[in-house]
């Protein structure tokens, strides 16, 4: 066998297990998405698929909240040449009542530290003890003053947030215009994963939006 008979058969392999893996990346992927609109349609809520020229992922809506788990190309590949992508899922839902409280609740990290960035409008916060051994290890919540937080004890968000995966605990703002909870630099895109977040945000207004 010459060299060029060889360099033929090694494209047309290469070629064969290039769209091997297309086409079952497309299968799972568009397995993933019909699993999507099932839960969807099953809640009531509707489903987007977000298909941009630089941007992709998931838009679900309920009556008064949206959630976007969403990638996209920013700027130039890294010195490494791998691609920058942002990613992050993000929760929002505007009050009907506002709780008349500002705090965050996220991740520990240490003793003392809350495992995400703090927004410049939320500093000058301490933390209150929520008298809740298990999720204090855990989660650290955040206010400017003194809160009842037997909202937080006698509701399923602590075990809601407990059962949540360790690599990517949210990040939840609680302010006068809106509560937010948010996954940073990670696209949620399991159709179970995504009802964890509403279910999540559901449990909170029904905790505060009175």
């Amino acid at each position: 066998m010459d060299d060029l008979t060889s360099s033929f058969i090694v494209i047309g392999v290469t070629a064969l297990v290039v769209a091997a893996i297309f086409f079952f990346s497309h299968r799972s992927k568009e397995r993933n998405q019909k699993a999507i609109q099932d839960m969807a349609v099953r809640h009531g809520w509707e489903y987007t698929v977000i298909r941009e020229r630089l941007a992709w992922g998931s838009q679900l809506s309920g009556k008064n909240w949206d959630l976007v788990a969403r990638s996209e190309h920013i700027g130039q590949p890294s010195d490494s040449g791998s691609a920058n992508i942002q990613s992050d899922t993000t929760w929002k839902a505007a009050w009907n009542n506002p709780p008349g409280f500002t705090m965050l609740i996220g991740p520990r990290l240490s003793n003392s530290s809350v495992g995400l960035f703090i927004p410049p409008e939320y500093a000058g916060m301490k933390e209150l003890e929520t008298g809740m051994s298990e999720f204090a290890q855990r989660y650290v919540v955040l206010g400017k003053g003194e809160y009842d937080l037997d909202f937080l004890r006698i509701s399923t968000i602590p075990r809601q947030l407990l059962n949540w995966s360790e690599k990517n605990r949210p990040l939840i703002k609680i302010d006068q215009q809106f509560l937010e909870i948010k996954t940073n630099n990670h696209r949620i895109d399991k159709p179970e994963e995504l009802e964890q977040v509403v279910l999540l945000g559901e449990a909170i207004l029904a905790a505060l939006d009175r």
